[in-house]
């Protein structure tokens, strides 16, 4: 069921979201190669528009219009197929089963409260990761929550990899200054895995966190 609400949530039948894309493509389709290009080209049709009203050649400019709109359709159209695949690829990869991984140091089982040591990333400025080895006695769905102290505001979890991980929802943080918690799911096989997550700090500071296993897997 969550996996299938992020799906429709991805896809055009999320309708408030998609009317701000189908409007975005379809008035000005050059955006779909990016903002300056989206710009410049919109720029161009425009004062091609204002020449030929100008010379007078209203027929040409109805046709330079009719052009336009065709070709924003046509964008969308691709936009919305891309869209789907995407969507639908995720769906199939957080439905598979995380295999276990082999070599890795002895874990923790059923995590309570494990402060979480982070360590910032090289890559991404004002990011931070933190990582756990988790003994899985068996084949299951495994619930986790992260919670982060209220000193952090405005984060954003992230998971490494889409296979068998499901973030449901998030809560607290921003403006209120709550704790900030994020439920994360785990389609995990018996075994050792090494679950990883990042987090983005507006501010860069170093974010404390523990997490906590919610279920047990029978």
């Amino acid at each position: 069921m969550v996996v299938r609400r992020e799906f429709l949530k991805n896809t055009p039948l999320n309708i408030r979201t998609f009317l701000r894309f189908a409007l975005l493509f379809a008035l000005f389709p050059g955006m779909r190669l990016g903002f300056r290009w989206g710009l410049l080209m919109t720029a161009a049709f425009s004062v091609l528009l204002m020449v030929l009203l100008l010379c007078g050649a209203e027929q040409w400019a109805t046709w330079a219009v009719l052009a336009w709109v065709v070709i924003g359709a046509v964008v969308l159209a691709c936009v919305c197929v891309q869209v789907v695949r995407g969507a639908s690829q995720t769906r199939r990869a957080r439905m598979e089963m995380l295999p276990a991984e082999t070599g890795l140091p002895k874990g923790v089982a059923c995590p309570e409260l494990m402060p979480l040591p982070w360590r910032r990333d090289k890559k991404v400025d004002k990011r931070h990761t933190a990582s756990v080895v988790l003994e899985a006695p068996r084949d299951g769905i495994y619930a986790f929550i992260l919670h982060i102290d209220k000193g952090q505001r405005e984060c954003r979890v992230v998971t490494h990899g889409r296979r068998g991980t499901c973030v449901v929802y998030a809560q607290g943080g921003g403006k209120t200054g709550e704790p900030f918690q994020a439920l994360v799911l785990y389609r995990l096989a018996a075994g050792a895995h090494e679950l990883r997550w990042s987090v983005d700090s507006p501010r860069g500071i170093r974010p404390h966190a523990t997490l906590t296993q919610m279920n047990l897997v029978a």
